[in-house]
């Protein structure tokens, strides 16, 4: 049985949890009130000065401070297979590539799993500052995003988002996108090689290898623009020096009619940064004015090919070597109103051990991290359990969770998803039903897609309950036929309510 840590500035503890609500920007420790990551107005900022997050504080997120982040791992090949596999995610390596640190801090794994393959780690030689590290384990095609909790809203102005993060793209192995997602999405698309779920509205900023002149240590921008699940591609060809486990300083400057995406050359120290350059300016138009950014870190397939390392002289590491692809982030912040009505809920990842053998016939350890869930008349799941949930002067709610279904692709068959149902109840109450839309089901019929789609569903304040409350999910006409059963990942609950009531409910 799943629980959940509810997270929030202030808590109360029960028996075996703790209890914490979400309200951004109210009343947070005076080293976030100081931070301001370059901003002069800024709505959030995260240094991970502060280190780890407390344990009552840490949830899928591992050490970054699950009151401000929500994560989701996820890889779209392979994602349920027969047997109760779903959603497989795998150690990663810390330490392979030369002058990066394989200690990261104290206590850290070399090998870590989920969900502490995200860890806050101690200043290096190369990263100045506590960073936030993410070692995607899942080396043939995957990722991990990072969601902000705190909404970004640029509506009738250009806002900045800004971060310092390493921009290495060299293809093969992995690279750094972000995201602004009019949805709470978990899982951007992976866009560049194999599909994965689309945003429904919103745009993805990718950076690449710079193709053009055959460079690995430059990289360039590559947008992504989503209408109704629907994707606009653009490039650009001016470039940045990158090396990896350096820090590049970015700023997002976005409005509904302007996209700029500008960054420096790599520092030496994380700290001191060469002059932004602009990478990407264009008149687009962006179809929202209000979303959430993710940090995304994406690894294609790194013990497949061998990668050359920028130092002196260069190191070529072989194949079957990097076992994860590791990106560093830090100084991440938004400009803008701050948003303080919303509330988050979170389930955990199932967590559940496997091993497996690699490409070199080693034997290695991973984790399922999501929940498999029946057609028809087959096993109703097990519920999952929001735990203490606050519904004080709610307005609106809404679930948020990735859920695949068979595949509908020239991979798996002609494909029947225009039958496919989607069913949740909360509490035990009746089943809600939710047949996918028209531009869910043509993105599931896009090349190599593989069957996973974001939800983000209102859901009847009726159904829910102060306290604990359960939710379970089925489907209806999605049939297995090739073995993979569908399933559901990264499973938020935000609700929201008037800003009075975090000031009626004790805030400083």
């Amino acid at each position: 049985m799943a629980t959940v840590r509810l997270f929030s500035m202030y808590g109360t503890r029960t028996p075996s949890t703790w209890v914490v609500i979400l309200a951004f920007g109210i009343g947070a420790c005076s080293r976030i009130q100081a931070a301001t990551c370059g901003l002069a107005s800024p709505a959030f900022c995260e240094d991970f000065e502060a280190g780890a997050a407390p344990a009552m504080y840490q949830g899928r997120a591992g050490d970054a401070d699950s009151r401000r982040f929500s994560a989701t791992r996820f890889a779209p090949v392979g994602q349920t297979q027969p047997g109760g596999y779903t959603f497989g995610i795998e150690e990663g390596l810390l330490g392979t590539v030369p002058g990066y640190t394989a200690t990261c801090r104290a206590g850290a794994a070399v090998n870590p799993l989920p969900p502490f393959d995200m860890m806050i780690c101690e200043p290096s030689e190369r990263a100045g500052s506590h960073h936030l590290l993410t070692a995607v384990a899942q080396r043939n095609y995957g990722m991990t995003g990072v969601r902000i909790r705190q909404p970004f809203d640029f509506a009738e102005r250009t806002g900045r988002i800004v971060f310092d993060a390493d921009l290495s793209a060299p293809g093969g192995q992995g690279w750094p996108a972000i995201a602004i997602a009019n949805d709470a999405t978990p899982v951007p698309s992976y866009a560049s090689f194999e599909r994965s779920p689309n945003l429904r509205n919103g745009v993805l900023i990718d950076f690449e290898i710079c193709a053009f002149d055959g460079i690995s240590d430059r990289a360039r921008v590559k947008v992504r623009v989503f209408r109704d699940f629907a994707e606009t591609v653009m490039a650009a060809e001016s470039c940045v020096r990158v090396r990896y486990g350096h820090l590049n300083h970015t700023e997002v400057r976005i409005s509904q009619q302007h996209l700029e995406v500008l960054a420096s050359d790599s520092s030496d120290d994380g700290l001191a940064f060469p002059a932004l350059q602009s990478l990407y300016s264009e008149n687009i138009e962006i179809p929202i004015a209000r979303g959430y950014v993710s940090l995304i870190a994406r690894n294609h397939a790194s013990t497949k090919y061998p990668l050359q390392v920028s130092v002196n002289p260069p190191v070529t590491i072989p194949i079957n070597t990097i076992y994860s692809w590791n990106v560093i982030w830090d100084n991440v912040g938004f400009d803008g109103p701050r948003l303080d009505q919303y509330r988050e809920y979170e389930i955990p990842d199932a967590l559940v051990p496997y091993t497996f053998i690699n490409e070199a016939g080693l034997l290695h350890s991973g984790r399922k991290v999501g929940y498999l869930i029946p057609d028809g008349d087959q096993t109703p799941m097990t519920p999952l359990y929001f735990r203490d949930v606050s519904l004080a002067d709610a307005t609106g709610a809404q679930l948020i969770f990735l859920a695949y279904y068979q595949g509908d692709t020239q991979y798996f068959g002609p494909g029947t998803a225009e039958l496919y149902v989607l069913r949740y109840r909360l509490n035990g109450n009746a089943w809600h039903e939710r047949a996918l839309t028209p531009a869910e089901i043509a993105m599931m019929r896009s090349e190599r897609q593989f069957g996973g789609i974001n939800h983000a569903i209102d859901v009847p304040l009726s159904d829910l309950v102060p306290g604990d409350n359960t939710i379970e999910f089925a489907t209806t006409n999605v049939t297995n036929s090739f073995g993979f059963p569908s399933a559901v990942l990264g499973i938020d609950l935000i609700v929201q309510s008037i800003p009075s009531h975090i000031f009626r409910e004790g805030f400083e």
